[in-house]
C-alpha cells in the first residue's frame, strides 16, 4: 500500500492538491485532486467557524462475508471495502487507508502554510502516511502512524525543514484528532 500526497502553493490563497492511493499490488485504487482555498490570519486564529466536511458508509451483510461502500464528500471518491480489504490483503479500500490519506493531506497543507508564513514558500511538499492497525487487548486499534515528508524548499536547510515539519505535525487538525494513537512518527527531508 502506498499513498502520495502533493500540495503545491499557487499563491497566498490557493493550494493545488493531489492524492493517490495504491494497494499492495501497485494498483491505483483511489485518486483525488482539488484546488483548495486557504484562510489565513484572523479567519483561523480567532475561532471563526471554518467548514464542515462529510463522508458516509454503507455495509451489507455480516462482518466477515459482507461488504460496503465508503463515500467521501458528495461522491468525489467512492470505494468498496470488506473484511478482507481491512484485515487481510483483499481488494478495495479500508478506513485506515482513508485516515492515512486524510492525515497526509492535512499535514502537507499545514507544512506548506507554516513554511509560507515563515517566508519559505515551498516549490512542492510530498507526504506519505502509513497507519498501523493491530490487535490490542482483543480489539483492533490504531497503534502507530508514520509520516514521511519531503520538500523542495529553497533557502532553508534540513534542520530548519525538520523543525517546520514538527510544527505541522503538532498543529495539523488531523494530527490533533488522532492524538489517541500511541505513536505518530515523523521523518522529514529536503529533496
Amino acid at each position: 500500500m502506498g499513498i502520495r500526497q502533493r500540495a503545491q502553493l499557487i499563491d497566498a490563497r490557493w493550494v493545488d492538491e493531489s492524492c493517490f492511493v495504491w494497494d499492495r499490488t501497485g494498483r491505483l485504487v483511489a485518486q483525488g485532486t482539488q484546488l483548495a482555498g486557504i484562510r489565513l490570519g484572523s479567519h483561523c486564529e480567532n475561532g471563526a467557524e471554518m467548514t464542515a466536511r462529510n463522508g458516509s458508509a454503507e455495509w451489507q451483510g455480516d462482518l466477515q462475508s459482507g461488504s460496503g461502500t465508503v463515500t467521501v464528500g458528495d461522491g468525489v471518491f467512492k470505494g468498496a471495502y470488506s473484511y478482507k480489504s481491512r484485515f487481510e490483503e483483499g481488494d478495495g479500500t479500508n478506513p485506515e487507508q482513508l485516515i492515512a490519506a486524510a492525515h497526509a493531506g492535512c499535514f502537507t497543507m499545514a507544512l506548506s502554510s507554516i513554511l509560507s508564513a515563515a517566508g519559505h514558500a515551498p516549490e512542492s511538499v510530498r507526504t506519505k502516511a502509513r497507519v498501523q492497525l493491530r490487535n490490542v487487548d482483543g480489539a483492533p486499534s490504531l497503534t502507530r502512524i508514520d509520516l514521511e515528508t519531503e520538500g523542495l524548499v529553497p533557502g532553508i536547510d534540513e534542520t530548519q525543514f525538520q523543525g517546520y515539519a514538527e510544527q505541522a505535525k503538532a498543529t495539523c487538525p488531523v494530527s490533533r484528532a488522532l492524538a489517541g494513537v500511541p505513536e505518530i512518527a515523523l521523518t522529514a527531508h529536503l529533496v
